[in-house]
């Protein structure tokens, strides 16, 4: 029986080489272009979610009419007025607009017109997540997570290709609602909070201005993270470095600011920042509580 033969070395330094060279290009233009993709990506997601809150103005004038607008922690961790029943909270009409991500969501949505869209039909109060306004999330990739990243851009530029754009399934309107538990694990030291300015959203700044005018309650409002990942984030001077940001947009357009009063366990996610159906309850009652107490 003959011996089985095997590529040479010189062979699999070759194949090696390639692979190599083809993963630091993907990664090169990923890092080059993904923004950009991402942002066209979002735009589509925002603008399908603001029509169909537009179409809820127009629907529910008699009640109280609130809108949100954040990242995938509003689309997660906060509950629509439908996932409610008829007896429950039946005064306040909740719909969301959110991204699947925390970069550039107010970007986004001042690039698709939101903000000249609630000024048409303003809601009785807008939410908008806190962490928008007050941090910028940067991150320092494993080799792993360098793979996703070309992964991810290889599918953006699918999506926002012409004849992909069309067949794309688009965010659902009340967010995904996932029932699975994280185990009790620590927080990931690769994830750095980068404070903000009160300077940094100036383009938002005039929209906020407008709303306030109209009689729009502007509220900065806080979805939990697990308790460990609270201690993390708010803690020495980039907690007073957040809180000096809140208070600037509470002395310039009289927002307020709703933080959940409590630190709750990993049983109430599915990852380290994302509320889990369970989480999504516990919050959506404190907040539909304090919507309805706060607009009598």
């Amino acid at each position: 029986m003959p011996d089985r033969q095997y590529p040479s070395l010189k062979t699999w330094l070759i194949a090696g080489l390639i692979f190599v060279s083809l993963f630091v290009v993907l990664h090169v233009l990923a890092l080059k272009f993904n923004d950009d993709i991402l942002q066209k990506k979002q735009k589509v997601e925002a603008a399908y979610l603001l029509r169909h809150v537009m179409q809820q103005a127009r629907q529910d004038a008699k009640d109280k009419r609130v809108v949100v607008l954040g990242s995938s922690l509003i689309g997660q961790g906060i509950s629509c007025s439908e996932e409610f029943s008829d007896s429950s909270f039946r005064q306040i009409r909740l719909s969301k607009i959110f991204l699947n991500t925390h970069r550039g969501v107010l970007k986004t949505f001042t690039e698709i017109h939101g903000f000249d869209s609630l000024l048409l039909h303003p809601p009785d109060i807008l939410l908008i997540e806190v962490d928008q306004l007050a941090y910028r999330i940067e991150q320092d990739q494993t080799l792993s997570e360098r793979f996703s990243t070309g992964a991810v851009f290889l599918r953006n530029v699918k999506t926002t290709a012409a004849f992909g754009i069309a067949n794309y399934r688009m965010p659902e309107y009340c967010g995904k609602i996932i029932h699975e538990t994280i185990a009790d694990t620590v927080w990931e030291t690769n994830t750095h909070w980068q404070p903000l300015t009160f300077n940094d959203h100036g383009e938002v700044h005039p929209y906020l201005q407008q709303l306030q005018k109209l009689g729009v309650r502007l509220v900065m409002v806080h979805v939990p993270r697990p308790g460990v990942s609270e201690a993390a984030i708010h803690t020495g001077s980039r907690e007073k470095e957040f809180l000096s940001v809140v208070q600037a947009y509470q002395q310039a357009y009289g927002m307020e600011y709703w933080n959940y009063p409590h630190l709750l366990p990993f049983t109430y996610f599915y990852d380290q920042g994302h509320l889990n159906k369970r989480g999504r309850m516990l919050y959506s009652n404190w907040l539909y509580s304090k919507l309805e107490k706060e607009s009598r």
